[in-house]
């Protein structure tokens, strides 16, 4: 397909988006055919198995072109494990397992040098949780002399905790991840919510998978940071974008409170897997609790519309790939039941209603990004009651392949799948770069 122009991504998404709001989604089986559409449709705009071209990218945003950021082929990589998981469709497996591993890097830590430069803490993780979710539900491991999915996970952690502000060189804040890695990029002097955000759940989601004290040590000092740093309102339990950081600013109180839902989603998430980890804490639960209330009361309109309030709402227009967002929030509040099934009765069915109001015309929006949030939006209605931890997972039996998951659809942890170790005996890095989303820092030009 080429890069996208934007003529021709929306003739597309008229196109691509007429059967949605035709979908069946009252029953698993329809539920399914429509995942496997959507899936059908999303993997259409990849690439990346072509000859000439990279695996695991989508066409690349570059100068005068409508492309995707590298933090987006990471997400897109990622939908298809989760497809995977909830569906037993093991169609694009050989085709994401290259693609992912293409895009490790020399390092095996998701710092490909064709993109070192511009890859920030917050792109990083969306891969690394790829690698991640693989390890969790058992999808296959790469070839022999490939790295396994847990280590890649391990050593991008590993990486990010040794920028943990508090030790190196800058430090500001007391703490907290900065949104860019290298010096020279813009937004090295801003500490990002969702780069803390993304850290704090790989450290819960791995003290989970492997019982290590360490990675959930990590996990609690990351919460701790944010409340310090009233990035979280214990009040209202909204969630804000993140604090400058700069000589002036050191203790970061030049907040930016715009709120985005992956912030406040992802923050659910990772509480959900530390109440599991810490087998019913009464402090995650009630964290957990008062996220996921907030989360849903702000994102989602009482007629179950999805709403980017940073952006909507007469606000101004939102950046494109902040569509995204929709699938994110999705993903990660359905992953939360499945950690902490107290809180599937509010939140499961606030995502179904969600689901049913899916819009056909993608208010103009950009192919692939509305796609892709569709594709997330419907497969993860998989989740529900039934395949929270213990639960059998009737969503798809006849159609698992031998090599599909098991029969509980809740993410692996030691306890549940043996030792899960990592075998990664990967330095910590001392260098690296990246281009976070493309959020600006300073939204006043949404607000106002």
């Amino acid at each position: 397909m080429g890069l996208l122009q934007k003529g021709a991504g929306l003739v597309l998404l008229s196109a691509q988006f007429a059967p949605v709001q035709s979908m069946k989604l009252d029953s698993k089986d329809g539920i399914l055919d429509a995942s496997k559409g959507l899936a059908r449709d999303l993997i259409s705009f990849y690439k990346g198995n072509e000859t000439g071209q990279t695996p695991g990218l989508l066409p690349e945003k570059t100068m005068g072109t409508d492309g995707y950021y590298w933090y987006q082929s990471g997400a897109f990589m990622g939908s298809f494990v989760d497809y995977w998981q909830l569906t037993g469709d093991k169609t694009y497996n050989t085709l994401v397992t290259e693609g992912i591993q293409w895009q490790v890097g020399k390092g095996k830590d998701f710092m490909p040098a064709n993109n070192t430069a511009s890859i920030g803490n917050d792109d990083q993780s969306i891969w690394a949780f790829a690698a991640l979710t693989a390890a969790e539900y058992g999808y296959p491991e790469p070839s022999e002399g490939q790295p396994q999915w847990l280590d890649l996970a391990i050593a991008v952690w590993e990486e990010q905790r040794a920028r943990w502000d508090t030790e190196v060189e800058q430090k500001t804040c007391n703490g907290g991840l900065r949104w860019q890695i290298m010096m020279t990029n813009a937004g090295f002097d801003y500490k990002s919510t969702l780069a803390n955000v993304l850290f704090f759940n790989l450290g819960a989601r791995l003290a989970r998978l492997t019982s290590n004290d360490t990675y959930a040590d990590y996990a609690s000092k990351t919460w701790d940071w944010l409340e310090t740093s009233k990035l979280i309102d214990k009040e209202t339990w909204a969630v804000y974008d993140g604090a400058q950081a700069t000589k002036a600013t050191k203790n970061c109180s030049n907040i930016n409170q715009i709120q985005w839902s992956a912030n406040s989603a992802g923050l659910t998430m990772g509480a959900a897997f530390m109440y599991n980890f810490t087998e019913g804490s009464d402090e995650w639960r009630e964290r957990t609790e008062n996220l996921a209330s907030a989360t849903l009361k702000t994102f989602f309109k009482k007629n179950g519309d999805f709403n980017e309030v940073a952006c909507e709402n007469g606000r101004g227009k939102c950046p494109r790939d902040t569509v995204m967002y929709k699938g994110f929030t999705h993903r990660w509040l359905s992953v939360a039941t499945q950690v902490a099934p107290f809180t599937a009765s509010s939140i499961l069915p606030v995502l179904r209603k969600s689901a049913e109001g899916l819009k056909a015309d993608g208010n103009g929006g950009d192919a692939m990004e509305q796609t892709f949030s569709n594709f997330v939006v419907v497969s993860n209605l998989l989740i529900d009651d039934s395949s929270a931890p213990g639960h059998q997972n009737e969503t798809s039996k006849t159609d698992k392949a031998e090599d599909s998951p098991s029969s509980t659809s809740s993410p692996a942890s030691k306890s549940s799948s043996g030792e899960a170790e990592g075998n990664s005996a990967m330095k910590l890095a001392g260098s690296g770069s990246f281009l976070a989303l493309s959020v600006l820092m300073m939204a006043s030009q949404w607000i106002l």
